[in-house]
């Protein structure tokens, strides 16, 4: 940053982080680590099996993926085809890594006692 914009934007960086850590500090640890159980799963095995889905891919998003990879076939895997399809998958995905690191947080605190 320039030299005229430094010091305004550090000063409400601070104050950002100030005002945050604050709130959070306060929280108890049930509202700040909420929704850790997971989810259901929407497929079952055989409809995951009959989709061809590699083990690996085979999670609590798995019901966007089967779409997705349909879509993706019946497109030719063009990239700027299935957008909404994707961008569901990925946003699952990336719930789904909130929540477990989420939960694993929140083991580690209280196995420390917090």
């Amino acid at each position: 940053l320039g030299g005229h914009l430094r010091t305004p934007f550090l000063s409400f960086l601070f104050f950002l982080c100030w005002f945050v850590v604050g709130r959070v500090i306060k929280m108890p640890l049930s509202e700040l680590y909420q929704d850790t159980e997971a989810p259901e799963m929407k497929v079952s095995q055989k409809e995951m099996e009959d989709a061809k889905l590699d083990i690996g891919y085979r999670d609590f998003c798995a019901h966007l993926l089967i779409p997705l990879n349909k879509c993706r076939v019946q497109n030719f895997y063009l990239p700027w085809k299935c957008e909404e399809e994707r961008h569901s998958y990925e946003k699952c995905q990336y719930d789904d890594y909130v929540r477990r690191v989420n939960k694993l947080t929140k083991e580690r605190l209280e196995a420390k006692g917090f």
